[in-house]
């Protein structure tokens, strides 16, 4: 058997090599937890005996502080998102990461010789790790994140571990902040346009007329008397009751595969798009269940806010099928990636009817063709800008109390939905 020739140690910490893999095979990894394993077992071919390693991402995220990620030896790498409401906790206080994410420090410990420094030590000791090591790493714009290394073996790291250790995440640090700079696009265009309409405008949909034509469940939803509640709110209870009801809404639509297009102040739009005839009753049947998730989420709200002493929710939601025009609207240096046509404006104009039949769901012909149940035929209406009245369907298990559908224990709606 031909012996290996030995690792020049010089040369390892000298960094070229380092270098070299950043540049021309570190580059080519197009996601944080690929990046991460491939690091992993570069450094494990240099001879480091590393056994376990974590890089924390910290990021621009209306509900995460950062993103995690561990990788253990034989194992696939686990990602986990941290949550903002961690930050400011005795968790993060706590931890390992809290000296190095908040004054730069680096860390090396003989685990044995500093188990109840933190509450982790004493897990990786268990666990059977000698040598624990965390660092930071900055990127251009002076943002810190941070990484640690762990190894099993009973001599725990040599000097020239830890310094090619760092110099590996020091030379990949470029390559994180470009992946980090994709994520956090992905994050802003996903928060503000959605994660279908986010995905597209990223992919290059980003030319003004850029267009197309879809077929689409059109899901309106209004707050009723907005007018009267900013009046006797604050700026502050009116935004609370706004997040509530816009986020049981949202998460219902999101929930039966539909997208929210947009928040208009107290209106929401919303589409389940379709591809066919049998996509089309489903998407139907998906909508429909959407109204009952966003009602018995909004009851449940409303209860607390009652107990609370504050307003309730109420509110009223269209239901509409049709092709829209999908696409870039605006001037040229500020778009709108939103659906038009005629079928959005019916939709906004059976929403309208909602408060005056006292009925939190109408439905068009249209939808109620598609869907094929059953529902209560209100009537023919004269609808503003529609030359031939519109026939209206509510909701057959409806009945109203102060506003909110009130559902049967039978309701067959409410058993698809759940």
């Amino acid at each position: 058997m031909t012996p290996q020739t030995p690792i020049d140690k010089n040369l390892m910490t000298g960094g070229c090599p380092v270098s070299n893999w950043c540049l021309n095979e570190g580059r080519k990894h197009r996601s944080v937890e690929k990046l991460i394993e491939a690091i992993a077992d570069r450094l494990k071919s240099f001879g480091i005996p590393l056994d376990r390693f974590t890089f924390s991402l910290r990021m621009l995220h209306p509900e995460l502080a950062a993103t995690t990620y561990l990788w253990r030896r034989g194992e696939e790498i686990e990602i986990n998102p941290i949550s903002i409401d961690l930050t400011g906790t005795d968790t993060y206080y706590t931890s390992p990461f809290y000296p190095v994410l908040e004054f730069g420090q680096s860390l090396r410990r003989t685990l044995a010789d500093n188990p109840d420094e933190f509450p982790v030590f004493q897990d990786l000791l268990e666990q059977g790790f000698v040598e624990y090591l965390t660092s930071p790493i900055e990127f251009s714009d002076e943002g810190r994140h941070v990484y640690s290394a762990a190894t099993k073996s009973p001599d725990g790291f040599e000097d020239w571990h830890i310094e090619t250790i760092g110099r590996m995440m020091h030379g990949a640090s470029l390559l994180f902040e470009t992946l980090g700079v994709r994520m956090l696009a992905e994050t802003v265009c996903q928060t503000y346009l959605g994660k279908k309409t986010g995905s597209r405008v990223l992919s290059g949909k980003i030319h003004r007329g850029d267009s197309e034509q879809i077929d689409a469940i059109i899901w309106f939803a209004d707050l009723r008397g907005f007018t009267s509640l900013s009046q006797r709110l604050s700026g502050e209870d009116m935004v609370s009751l706004l997040n509530d009801y816009h986020g049981a809404l949202a998460a219902a639509v999101e929930e039966h595969g539909g997208e929210v297009l947009k928040f208009m102040g107290d209106g929401l739009l919303a589409i389940l798009t379709y591809d066919n005839e049998l996509e089309r009753h489903k998407a139907c049947r998906a909508a429909y269940s959407a109204v009952f998730w966003a009602v018995q989420s909004v009851n449940e709200i409303n209860k607390q806010r009652e107990e609370a002493g504050n307003e309730i929710i109420t509110f009223g939601i269209a239901l509409h099928t049709g092709r829209l025009t999908y696409g870039n609207i605006g001037a040229p240096g500020r778009l709108d990636f939103t659906v038009i046509g005629p079928a959005v404006n019916l939709a906004s104009r059976i929403e309208g009817f909602c408060s005056q039949l006292d009925r939190t769901v109408l439905a068009s012909q249209d939808f109620v063709d598609s869907y094929g149940g059953d529902f209560v035929s209100l009537g023919s209406f004269k609808a503003k800008g529609v030359e031939e009245a519109v026939p209206l369907y509510g909701c057959p298990m409806e009945h109203a109390h102060r506003g909110c559908i009130v559902l049967g224990k039978d309701s067959p709606v409410e058993m698809a939905a759940a």
